[in-house]
């Protein structure tokens, strides 16, 4: 759990950073438009000379706004926590339910839905990691992925 919770820091601070940098280049471009109006609004400046450059200011501009508010979304989400106690038991019990009394397809679910990734280090070492999910998601049905093939195998009947 300590690596996946420096994971989402080490993450967290990229977009922060990344929000800071967004954050200046879209003030450095409201800058720059705001001068180009006010040059035309002066008359120092022809309509044919800003023109083009007013809108490719417009549309970087456009593109900052949106990625800052992409951005401030991610860091609003909250950060992971461990799992309670409550939360471990009550996982293992439908874990266990599901590969004892379940059928094939659930328990094939199950594993899809609670393993990231297998490393295996050699014959002797095989080390699963697990997933788990948010919590606004815990009530929400696993839907079995597509493409499965039918218990009778690959060979038609």
């Amino acid at each position: 759990m300590q690596d996946t919770a420096n994971s989402f820091s080490d993450v967290r601070g990229k977009h922060e950073t990344e929000l800071d940098t967004v954050a200046a280049e879209l003030k450095e471009t409201k800058r720059r438009i705001d001068r180009y109006l006010t040059a035309f609004e002066s008359g120092s400046l022809p309509e044919a000379s800003c023109a083009e450059r007013v809108k490719e200011l417009t549309s970087r501009a456009a593109t900052l706004t949106s990625r800052q508010a992409e951005l401030t979304d991610l860091l609003e989400e909250p950060q992971p926590g461990a799992p309670t106690d409550d939360q471990l038991a009550a996982l293992r019990l439908r874990v266990r339910e599901a590969v004892t009394t379940g059928e094939t397809m659930l328990q094939k679910v199950l594993v899809q839905a609670l393993v990231h990734e297998v490393r295996v280090q050699s014959r002797e070492v095989i080390v699963p990691y697990f997933k788990m999910p948010p919590e606004h998601l815990k009530k929400k049905p696993v839907r079995a992925p597509a493409g499965l093939v039918e218990a009778g195998g690959l060979e038609p009947p």
